[in-house]
């Protein structure tokens, strides 16, 4: 920041890395610098690690976390590596001792995808242009209320049209991590009543990652 601060029209903005710190300082960031672009641009799994607690912490943190607080963009690292999480510069130690997991594993001729993949795919779902060549989506504001809003984390996005006349995409990403019960796995479901623009629909979010898409006028 103190870069920014003695040479700010040398930059566009900034990039944000997950090794350190909290997602809550893009949001730093941006409050002394709104006019500096903020983008999320590496994070890496570690080899060995639990898949639903990973699931949870990218979602938290960096699908829903991190456009939350600015970020224009998410992005993991490394796209494919193998199951040792080469290749490697020679004399680092990435992610340390079990090494980084890339999205994809390669192993000889075949191939398998990691937690990351997941967690970028229901975020990218929400995003991707209605129409060919057509905007990306944007955040909207959105906001969780009542007994159970701690169990439910939650983005919200419009998605713009190549038309003035079609109507809009709005879409929800919804992590439910109320997983257990006194330190015991007991996952439950979430009821939840969702308000659009006067309008309610009921769901039930199961514990996981959903992604919801709905069209409203312009």
């Amino acid at each position: 920041m103190d870069v920014i601060g003695k040479a700010g029209s040398s930059f566009a903005g900034v990039s944000f890395h997950c090794y350190e710190g909290a997602v809550g300082a893009q949001t730093t960031f941006h409050n002394a610098f709104p006019s500096a672009e903020v983008h999320f641009t590496e994070c890496s799994g570690t080899l060995g690690t639990d898949w639903w607690t990973d699931i949870k912490w990218d979602m938290d943190n960096l699908v829903i976390g991190a456009p939350q607080n600015w970020a224009r963009t998410v992005m993991n690292w490394a796209l494919a590596l193998d199951a040792s999480g080469d290749p490697k510069l020679p004399g680092t130690d990435s992610c340390g001792g079990p090494g980084c997991r890339g999205m994809v594993t390669i192993s000889d001729t075949t191939w398998s995808v990691n937690q990351e993949f997941y967690t970028l795919a229901q975020g990218s779902r929400a995003i991707l242009p209605k129409d060919a060549g057509g905007p990306w989506g944007q955040r909207i504001g959105s906001s969780v209320s009542g007994s159970l809003s701690w169990a439910l984390r939650v983005n919200a996005f419009v998605t713009k049209r190549s038309s003035s006349s079609d109507w809009l995409r709005y879409s929800i990403v919804v992590l439910n991590w109320n997983d257990n019960s006194g330190g015991s796995w007991n996952p439950q479901p979430v009821s939840a009543t969702i308000n659009f623009k006067g309008v309610t629909a009921a769901y039930t979010f199961p514990v996981g990652v959903t992604t919801l898409w709905w069209y409203g006028a312009p």
